[in-house]
């Protein structure tokens, strides 16, 4: 195993490959020279000064990106379509970069985005429950996420958090696990980049741009979708969301502990117990296997979402058109 990262994120896959006896890490890349020797003198592997010098001088067999979202197309891009490999947080945040996004899922067979919800056991059963129709057809989707998002993006965090700007912040982190959630029990959309409709966002951000809350609005299909991100850091949800899934026969509520699924026949209760890691993933993939995680076409029409939020708010800019009647050879103060 390779692993591009030396963060929080990276230590947590690390802690994920050396706790799998399948599983070794050979290779650590990090522009952060101390921090990758950090990581590998407490978990093991080679260091490298980039991906690149990693990709083209470790023998791999399987690699993880865990590096800043800004970071991630770029790193991506490099890693031979052969080799299994997961990405953390693959999401566009214009069209330019979504357009890469969907080369690499067109080029890059053997990619998968380990977005979290879809390593609960008990959201992806309630997601088959809910796709079997045992709450009629659905009809509408309402989620809550609460955090302490004003801290997490101040200044003083020792993240790339600290730094982030315009199209880094609370859409781009939790809002894209928010989207896969939904689109897990929709599963039409992960198929359709274009099929969210009607965005309406209202997005408040701090000094250096980086969004710390949020609320989108739109529709896929038939279905109406609402979302909030707030920044409540003393309210007793703080770090918790749920979502609720309103069907015309019931309803299926999901939170990080049980799926409730309230239909005119029954109710069901599922439990949160003992997930998948994602590192399991990379054996499947191996395998000619369907991985747990989402595909990279589900990470490009979530994508296609949270650049519609981020435009919606956006001044419209008028283009400059020719004055009617000028000559077309004639300058003027319009031009």
């Amino acid at each position: 195993m390779g692993l591009v990262g030396a963060g929080i994120a990276g230590a947590s896959h690390a802690l994920d490959i050396v706790t799998d006896p399948r599983l070794e890490l050979v290779a650590v890349a990090s522009r952060n020279g101390n921090s990758a020797n950090a990581l590998a003198e407490t978990f093991g592997g080679r260091t490298f000064n980039s991906a690149a010098q990693m990709l083209a001088e470790a023998r791999l067999d399987a690699v993880v990106v865990a590096v800043p979202p800004s970071a991630v197309l770029g790193i991506a891009e490099l890693v031979p379509p052969r080799i299994p490999c997961l990405v953390e947080k693959p999401i566009a945040t214009n069209p330019r970069e979504l357009i890469r996004l969907q080369s690499l899922a067109l080029s890059h067979p053997l990619m998968v985005a380990p977005f979290n919800r879809r390593y609960q056991v008990h959201v992806r059963e309630g997601a088959d429950v809910v796709a079997d129709g045992e709450i009629g057809q659905v009809r509408r989707i309402v989620g809550k996420w609460v955090g302490p998002y004003r801290a997490r993006y101040a200044a003083d965090v020792p993240t790339y958090r600290g730094t982030a700007g315009q199209r880094c912040g609370v859409l781009v982190d939790s809002g894209s696990h928010a989207l896969d959630l939904v689109a897990m029990f929709i599963p039409s959309w992960t198929f359709t980049p274009g099929v969210a409709t009607g965005m309406k966002s209202l997005t408040e951000r701090n000094v250096r741009g980086a969004e710390v809350e949020a609320e989108l609005r739109f529709h896929i299909g038939g279905v109406e979708i609402e979302l909030s991100f707030t920044d409540q850091p003393g309210h007793p949800d703080c770090g918790g969301w749920h979502m609720t899934v309103v069907g015309g026969a019931g309803t299926a509520t999901v939170d990080p502990n049980y799926t409730v699924i309230e239909s005119t026949a029954r109710t069901t209760v599922l439990k949160a117990f003992g997930m998948p890691r994602p590192a399991t993933d990379l054996w499947r993939l191996a395998d000619s296997e369907m991985p747990t995680g989402a595909s990279l076409r589900a990470a490009s029409a979530i994508s296609a979402a949270v650049i519609a939020a981020y435009d919606y708010d956006q001044p419209r800019v008028r283009r400059w058109q020719r004055p009617r009647g000028k000559a077309l050879g004639r300058l003027n103060g319009s031009c």
